[in-house]
Parts: C-alpha cells; sequence; structure tokens
C-alpha cells in the first residue's frame, strides 16, 4: 500500500472513524483487589481488536464495593454459549440473598433468550429487559450498560449505546440495604460463560443517554474501571482530558548500543486556571468540582498519582500509556508571557521504573525454573517480576473472621454492663460466622477487644500509622465509638477512636479509625468495638493494617491468640497482582538462579531477557509485562509487511543500519549430588594456636582495649579473628 494511498485512506475515513485522546488521573490511587475464586486470562484477539492485552476469560472474583444510589454500569463481554442455552448466564452482581439482589445475566426466561437486569430488596422482584435472540447473533462482543437511580425508582438498559428498556417491569423496591460485594463474572458464586474486555463503574452517577451514547468522554466523576489486562485489580480514575494542554510520549525500545531497556514516558501539560492541581490548596475531593487534592489530611496530588492515556476510534479504545507520575509531580509555573493562567508539568514513567527502584530485602533463590513458561510457578521471568510488582499486605489481627471455634482465645469481653455477651454466630460477610457483641443494660457499656504485642522482630516506631477497620451490622438504631489505643505493657499511650452511626436494619457497613505511633516505648496495639445501647452488634472482617486508611481488600488471619493476645509476628498476609504478563516461552531451564539480598530486581530481569535473546523486554502500553525473545519455541522472524486496516498521522525518520549481533555471557554452574568438602578449616592452615590435636581460631585483646582492633592501615587482609568456643 502506498503513502499517497494510505494518506487518501485516512482523509476519506476521517469522519467515519474519528481519532480521540483522553487522559485519566487516580489521585487517591485506590485498588479494588479481587479475593474469592482464581481469575484467568487470555491475550486479546486480533480480530475483532479489543482494548487492553488480555479478556478476563475464566474465574470469578469478589470485590469490596458498596452499591451506590444512583449507579451506571458497563460491561464489554462476549458470551461463548448459545443463545437457547437453559441457564442463567451471570455477568455481574450485588448479592445478599435471594431477595436482596442486583444482577445483569443471560437469560433462559421462559423460552425468551435475552439480557435482563434483575432487582429486588426485600419486596417483588422488578426487570429491565433487553431484546429477545432467535439465533446467535448474540455471539460477538458487547457493550451492556446499566444505569440506575434507586431514589426515584428509574433505570435504563442500554445494549451498544442503544437504550432498550427505560423502566422497570412494575414498582420496583426502595433500596434500603447496604449492598457491600460486587461479584463480577458470577451471582452468589455461580460463573456466566463470558470473555469480559473491561467492566466500568460510576459510583453516584445516572448516566444520560448522552454520556451513555459517547462512551462517557466527558464524564467528570470519579469512576472506578477493571481493565482485565491480565490482573483483576479494579482503580479509580478522574478523567482531566479537558484540562490538558499539551501531551508526549515516548516509547522505549533496546537500546542498540547497551542492550537496556528504560521506562515508556509520559508528558503532559495541564492548565491550573483555579488552582485544579495546586497541591497545596485544599478542598473536599470533588471531581465533578475539579478539586482534586482532597482536605490537608489527604494531600493526593503530593503522592505519585496513576496516570492512564487512551486513543479512541469511535466505539473501541487502546491505552497508549500506563504508569505513576515521576518523584516531580505537579510542577507548577507561571508564564509570564501569557495570561497569567498557570502550568503544571507532569513527567510520567511505566512500573519498569516502579521495578528498577525495588530491591530484594533478602536473597531468593529458584531451582530448575525455566526461563519463561506459560505455567507461571515455573517461570523465571514471572517469578522474579513478581518479587518488585507484588506486595504482602499483612493483617495483625487474629481470628479476624471469627471462623475459630473459640472466640475468646483472640477476642474477650469487657463493660460495666451486667448483661454484656460476646458469640460466635452463624451467618457473617466473610466465611460462615460473625460474632455478636450484646449489651441490655444501656447506658452501661460493653465492648470486645483484642491486643497485638509488638515484641517480637515486628517493632511499633514512632511515626508509623497503623489502621484497624471492621464491618459492623445491626437489626437496630445504635452509635458508639470503636478506637484503637496504643500501649506500653501496663498504660495506654496514646489512642484515636472513630464514630460509627447505624440507622438499624440496612446491613453490613464499614468502619475505620487509623492511629500514628507517638510513644517510643509502645509496644503493642488494642483494638476496641465498644456499644452502649440495648442491641446486639454483629461483627465481622476485622483488619489491622500498617497503612494511613483502610483497604479494599479483606486478608484472613485465622491464627488464634492466648486470653486475648497475639503477636504481631504471627500475623497472615496475602498480595496481588498489579500487572499482566505477556512473555514469548523460552524452553531452557535454569538449575539454579539466584537474586541477592539489597539488589534491584530490574538487574535481573535484564540478565534474564539477555539470556532469552529477548528483542523486547518492558512494559506496554496497557502497564502488562512483554518478552519477545528469539529463543522462544518456534520462533520465526516477523512478516515485514502489515496490513493496516485504520490509519492516522506517520512519522518517519532515518536510522542508519547496523549489523545484528549477539552477545553471550554465562557461568557454568553443575549441581553435584554428592557431599563435597568446600573448605577445610585445618588445612586452610591460618589458624596458629592448638590444644591438643584440634587447632582454634584466637585473638588476643589486651585488658581495656576493644574488640576487633583496628587494621592497620593498607592492610589488605582485613581479617577478624574471633574465639567462638573451646575445643576440649
Amino acid at each position: 500500500m502506498s503513502i499517497k494511498a494510505i494518506a487518501d485512506a485516512w482523509k476519506a475515513d476521517l469522519k467515519t472513524f474519528p481519532s480521540d485522546e483522553r487522559v485519566y488521573l487516580d489521585s487517591r490511587k485506590e485498588i479494588y483487589p479481587p479475593f474469592g475464586s482464581d481469575l484467568t486470562y487470555t491475550l486479546v484477539s486480533s480480530t475483532p481488536t479489543q482494548p487492553g492485552s488480555h479478556n478476563l476469560t475464566g474465574g470469578n472474583a469478589y470485590y469490596m464495593l458498596e452499591l451506590t444510589d444512583p449507579v451506571t454500569v458497563r460491561a464489554r463481554v462476549y458470551p461463548n454459549f448459545a443463545y437457547n442455552i437453559g441457564s442463567n448466564q451471570n455477568i455481574w452482581s450485588w448479592y445478599i440473598d435471594a431477595t436482596h439482589r442486583l444482577d445483569l445475566r443471560y437469560a433462559d426466561d421462559t423460552a425468551q433468550h435475552r439480557y435482563i437486569v434483575g432487582w429486588i430488596d426485600g419486596g417483588s422482584e422488578r426487570w429491565l429487559y433487553g431484546p429477545q435472540y432467535s439465533d446467535n447473533s448474540h455471539q460477538a462482543w458487547t457493550d451492556i450498560d446499566v444505569v440506575i437511580d434507586f431514589a426515584n425508582s428509574q433505570a435504563t438498559l442500554y445494549i451498544d449505546r442503544v437504550a432498550v428498556d427505560p423502566s422497570w417491569s412494575g414498582s420496583p423496591d426502595a433500596k434500603g440495604m447496604n449492598y457491600p460485594l460486587l461479584e463480577i463474572r458470577s451471582f452468589a458464586g455461580s460463573e456466566g460463560d463470558y470473555k469480559i474486555n473491561h467492566v466500568r463503574v460510576f459510583p453516584s452517577l445516572e448516566a444520560t443517554a448522552t454520556q451513555v451514547a459517547n462512551d462517557y468522554k466527558d464524564v467528570k466523576n470519579e469512576e472506578i474501571i477493571w481493565h482485565f489486562n491480565g490482573e483483576g485489580c479494579g482503580r479509580t480514575r478522574c478523567n482531566i482530558t479537558r484540562f490538558v494542554a499539551g501531551i508526549y510520549s515516548n516509547k522505549q525500545i533496546e537500546d542498540p548500543v547497551t542492550a537496556q531497556q528504560g521506562a515508556n514516558e509520559l508528558r503532559l501539560q495541564l492548565f491550573n486556571k483555579a488552582g485544579e492541581f495546586s497541591d497545596d490548596q485544599y478542598a473536599a475531593f470533588d471531581p465533578t468540582a475539579d478539586a482534586f487534592n482532597g482536605l490537608v489530611t489527604q494531600k493526593y496530588l503530593q503522592e505519585r498519582c496513576r496516570i492512564e492515556a487512551e486513543t479512541w476510534y469511535s466505539n473501541s479504545y487502546e491505552l497508549f500509556f500506563t504508569g505513576l507520575l515521576d518523584e516531580n509531580r505537579f510542577k507548577r509555573r507561571t508564564p509570564a508571557d501569557t495570561d497569567g493562567i498557570s502550568r503544571v508539568d507532569l513527567n510520567a514513567e511505566d512500573m519498569i521504573s516502579i521495578i528498577g527502584r525495588k530491591f530484594k530485602r533478602s536473597a531468593q533463590a529458584f531451582e530448575d525454573k525455566k526461563l519463561s513458561d506459560a505455567t507461571e510457578a515455573n517461570s523465571l521471568i514471572h517469578l522474579i517480576t513478581r518479587l518488585a510488582t507484588k506486595d504482602d499486605i499483612y493483617n495483625f489481627a487474629s481470628n479476624s473472621s471469627f471462623e475459630n471455634d473459640t472466640i475468646g482465645n483472640s477476642w474477650l469481653l469487657g463493660g460495666t454492663s451486667s448483661s454484656k455477651a460476646l458469640t460466635r454466630e452463624s451467618g457473617g460477610l466473610f466465611g460462615s460466622y460473625e460474632a455478636q457483641l450484646v449489651n441490655g443494660d444501656s447506658p452501661n457499656n460493653a465492648f470486645a477487644y483484642q491486643t497485638v504485642t509488638f515484641t517480637g522482630i515486628k517493632k511499633l516506631n514512632v511515626g508509623e500509622t497503623y489502621t484497624f477497620f471492621i464491618w459492623l451490622k445491626c437489626a437496630d438504631a445504635c452509635s458508639y465509638i470503636i478506637h484503637l489505643a496504643e500501649r506500653d505493657s501496663s498504660v495506654q499511650t496514646g489512642s484515636s477512636q472513630t464514630t460509627y452511626i447505624i440507622s438499624g436494619g440496612e446491613g453490613w457497613d464499614l468502619w475505620a479509625v487509623s492511629h500514628t505511633i507517638i510513644d517510643s516505648t509502645s509496644d503493642r496495639l488494642r483494638m476496641y468495638i465498644r456499644i452502649d445501647d440495648d442491641v446486639t452488634l454483629s461483627m465481622d472482617g476485622a483488619m489491622l493494617i500498617q497503612n494511613d486508611r483502610a483497604i479494599n481488600w479483606f486478608i484472613l488471619n485465622n491464627n488464634d491468640g492466648v486470653d486475648g493476645v497475639e503477636s504481631a509476628d504471627d500475623a497472615d498476609s496475602d498480595s496481588y497482582d498489579t500487572i499482566g504478563f505477556d512473555c514469548d516461552a523460552v524452553n531452557v531451564t535454569h538449575p539454579w538462579a539466584l537474586v541477592p539480598r539489597d539488589t534491584p530486581i530490574w538487574d535481573h530481569l535484564k540478565d534474564l531477557g539477555d539470556a532469552c535473546g529477548n528483542m523486547y523486554l518492558g512494559l506496554d502500553e496497557c502497564g502488562t509485562l512483554k518478552l519477545r525473545a528469539k529463543l522462544k519455541t518456534g520462533y520465526s522472524d516477523p512478516s515485514s509487511l502489515e496490513t493496516i486496516t485504520a490509519v492516522r498521522s506517520i512519522e518517519t525518520n532515518i536510522v542508519a543500519a547496523q549489523a545484528n549481533k549477539l552477545v553471550g555471557h554465562g557461568v557454568m554452574i553443575k549441581k553435584l549430588t554428592n557431599v563435597v568438602a568446600m573448605w577445610m578449616a585445618e588445612a586452610e592452615g591460618a589458624f596458629d594456636k592448638a590444644t591438643g590435636s584440634s587447632k582454634m581460631i584466637s585473638e588476643e585483646v589486651a585488658n581495656g582495649a576493644y574488640w576487633p582492633d583496628d587494621q592497620p592501615a593498607g592492610d589488605p587482609r582485613g581479617e577478624t579473628w574471633a574465639m567462638y568456643g573451646k575445643v576440649t
């Protein structure tokens, strides 16, 4: 295809396939990791082109995400089943029980095969209906939008941006319950057979038909998006495209001289008309009012915010950058030759810059692993990368979902109430049980508490912040406090508290309190949940973490304490993927790979790339780690000709041709199964004292002198000998 033909095609299709670039800022960096069933992914198909690097193709997941009023949800799905399937195929749901739920599914509804939305809150179920299918035409990528305003009994179902049902099938139930858990690709754990490309949730937004049709192009509201680019995290973000004064992106390739890869880069210049991006100006976080920094206690713009940039063609998008701001964050300046509007310059790098800054605190060895393999547990490229991209989060609260038989091992009962009680009962939000704290003697109080000691390896340090959060539920109205107390072995040295307010009957709600350590003598933390009303308070999902706020994740710590006291060293932890992988399989087994302590993870990945004969090792535009290697199984040179189906501007540069070269470095490692003498003290001959037939290490120190003595200046030995024990 000639350059002229490409240009003519581009001009002809310009009105039909307009391009659009959008920039999103995640100032609050809220992440929703999956828990529950494992998720599986496959690389996206090139025909038709799908956004991102992967599709979600298996499993289901739960997310700690409250159903808001109103709410807008979009899902891009591909059904793998025939139109006349005889069972419901679930896409997403907020589920409490059979009479309290909201869900989107493809339903076998009295032989009318279609997408439906079902809603019931203790009364009668109502529906939104899509068109009926009589053949397999539904087997295509479909964007399904659900827009609901519970307070005004309004709802609309859109399929591919067309409103197919503008109202409920009857008068709907009012929303009276909290719905804390979102399921994706399932309903009450029952999975639907779909490929899912992405899901977008706009909390507290009742989207208009225009906003749906325009793919939410001009929506200011914060959204939560699941790209499913090989990992299952949802992330908050805000559209800031309207402030962009200039944008520049730079895609890194391998340096032809040093064979090094670098981080992809994005540079932005933003108009700062009224202090929207001034990190020293504070207002309640509200992206619809262009307030992004939050309160003085939050200072979101002083963080390394996440940045995403997309380009759109018609109704499909592609990410062209995913990363974080660099250390300069929001650089503000006001040019003298402008209208006085300040500018903010942003420089962002992808996760390679983060991996390059990560060091392993302890050595890690891997034995008999492939250089790169589809079985990730057997693949060095996956295992070593995750040393940098998967951070462990510890829950210090033992018996955290009250599953253990004896609640009194970890949680104790206190208070002045004569009728207080603390019991373990069936139910709960996580697992099969909950705790119930009873008080029938108001105004006297009752409280449950647990003490976590930091007297072992893990210590408390002044300035560290810890957060205690727990889910509470009560059938009756009540209000009191949860608090986190800092203590030494005998007295309280500091404390922070939060007042919870429960209306009664609304279901599970999350409450949190954070505390910063103020006393160097403190060696334990104590969590309290208090009531002073005549109520029964249900509790579940307790978490104590080292963080300045609650996280959207639950980690089970099923350890038991002793008499309400547990050691921080016994804390259970978990981790989640933050990047996906798109790596060629290199079927070479490495007998013994070592990542020494205090060495950059990225250095080892570059060495691993060299061993694979890599043409590219780095992150792609979606934040997915990509390895392209000449040692891959069945490698062949890619075709030099490609078909261009959607054309934009084309730039060319003349680059001097260079000869291909291959540089290899290696160390022979031979593994022996027999015992081999590595070093013998006596044969070494460096010991000058003997007792009997044995030689000893000895160094005499004069009375009053210090050990070890300094070596003389310039002494190359740099040795110190000390007696370890007498040999008799």
